[in-house]
């Protein structure tokens, strides 16, 4: 892993540790911010999400924006573009060194051996079976998607990305607890949830390019172009999202 050039461990390392650190707080277990495990798998979740940020920029953002833009491409923004993606590719493989170094490093090989230690240590004796818990965290994940859903139309950037976050959850519990679930995990439940997170991802992808896009480039004709690309993404990608809202609450939390 700490060695190899498919960087599709980062993406797969990546949703793993996302299940993980979900279900630790669906179960509410190792949930307090000075948690160990807690603070490890976060620490841990960092280190991959930073390159797999830098893989999605170069790898769908940043065309998506050039093929935006490329009717009105001129020599002058050709030489401009190519000198901002060469800026991205060296930040990226930047990242991508940190990540190796973070893999072979001691505090890595402590933090592994600690999460792994706990994992193997006998899980303390609870009142409350599975199949009680189940039901009823779905039903609290669901509210929460729905009033965080119900602002969408006004909200920030940074409402969208918790919803989409909170889109992601519920899949994930949905699928974990699926066995304890009385009618199991409804599939168009999970294909709601499933193509809301894409389509809010894709709005933050694009608003996460642009941001990052004054640290590549001065050029005021792509940066004017970028928050227009932006603009159009959002114009025609939020109303899909409260669709999809819309389709949520009004199956509920159930089959």
């Amino acid at each position: 892993m700490a060695v190899g050039e498919d960087l599709e461990y980062v993406h797969q390392a990546r949703v793993a540790l996302r299940r993980t650190r979900s279900a630790l707080r669906l179960l509410a277990v190792a949930t307090a911010a000075d948690d160990p495990i807690a603070r490890d798998l976060r620490w841990i979740a960092d280190c991959f999400g930073q390159l797999r940020d830098w893989d999605v920029r170069l790898a769908h953002s940043l065309p998506a924006l050039r093929r935006a833009i490329g009717s009105d491409e001129g020599a002058r923004q050709h030489a401009q573009w190519d000198r901002l993606v060469a800026r991205a590719q060296a930040r990226r493989d930047g990242q991508q060194e940190r990540l190796r170094a973070t893999l072979s490093g001691a505090r890595f090989a402590r933090a592994t051996l600690r999460v792994l230690q706990w994992a193997h240590a006998p899980a303390p004796a609870s009142s409350i079976s599975l199949a009680r818990l189940a039901p009823r965290a779905i039903e609290r994940g669901h509210q929460r998607l729905i009033a965080a859903g119900s602002e969408l139309s006004g909200s920030s950037a940074q409402g969208r990305h918790r919803l989409r976050i909170l889109a992601k959850r519920q899949r994930y519990a949905l699928e974990l607890l699926a066995p304890v679930l009385p009618d199991g995990a409804p599939p168009r439940t999970l294909k709601l949830l499933a193509r809301l997170q894409q389509t809010l991802g894709e709005i933050n992808d694009v608003h996460m390019a642009v941001l990052i896009l004054p640290s590549l480039t001065r050029s005021h004709e792509l940066l004017r172009s970028a928050e227009r690309w932006s603009a159009r993404t959002l114009r025609h990608l939020l109303p899909k999202a409260e669709a999809l809202i819309e389709r949520l609450e009004r199956r509920g939390s159930g089959p």
